[in-house]
């Protein structure tokens, strides 16, 4: 299998989740953000804004992804033992780009 383009081997539920209710499936919705990664501020407990620069050009991977019809393939898998061949899969889901909205203007007051 090819090398995903995007990962994170430590990602961790912030709630246990479930497969089934009874005999009812369980539904989830999945949503992703782009965002250019400028780091964390300490005080307000956040990542740091993007710059209106950096802002372009999210949005302008956004419209790419769209236009190309883009998808992103998600697969969570199960950390168990040392070999990620063998982790079992919890979730498979696809993410489809959305039509942008566009972006409210900054106040200048």
């Amino acid at each position: 299998m090819a090398q995903p383009h995007l990962s994170n081997a430590k990602a961790k539920f912030t709630k246990d989740v479930f497969a089934s209710n009874g005999a009812v499936p369980v539904e989830y919705q999945a949503s992703a953000w782009l965002r250019i990664d400028n780091g964390w501020d300490e005080a307000n407990r956040r990542p740091i804004e993007m710059t209106p620069e950096q802002k372009a050009k999210v949005d302008e991977v956004a419209k790419l992804l769209l236009a190309s019809n883009i998808q992103l393939q998600v697969t969570v898998k199960e950390r168990t033992g040392n070999d990620p061949s063998g982790w079992p899969v919890a979730l498979r889901v696809n993410l489809f780009p959305n039509n942008p909205t566009p972006r409210k203007q900054e106040s200048a007051w």
